[in-house]
């Protein structure tokens, strides 16, 4: 069966590369492409090493890959650049209890 997750990437600095990108990233990656940013519904178990792959090859453009899963608090930006990645998973608050709010 297999877990989707929803992924936007926005690509950022592609400036003369962002035809050669969006070709590249519709065909081969399946992504739907609305200028700077793309957008497929997949199971994308190699994502992490698809996206640094393809940050080597692009080293100036900055890759934010925003992903949300199929559970509830599946949701992450990943940000890659030469080859490096930083890994943002979502952090779930909620405020404190505040009597004097109720309405």
């Amino acid at each position: 069966m297999g877990y989707y997750t929803d992924y936007t990437l926005t690509v950022e600095n592609a400036d003369d590369k962002l035809e050669e990108l969006t070709e590249m990233l519709t065909k081969e990656y399946g992504f739907e492409a609305w200028g700077e940013q793309f957008w497929r519904n997949a199971k994308w178990y190699e994502h992490d090493n698809d996206m640094l792959e393809l940050s080597r090859e692009y080293p100036e453009v900055l890759f934010d890959l925003y992903g949300d899963g199929e559970d509830s608090d599946d949701m992450w930006h990943s940000y890659y650049k030469n080859g490096k990645m930083q890994h943002c998973p979502a952090e779930i608050t909620f405020p404190p209890f505040d009597e004097a709010k109720l309405e």
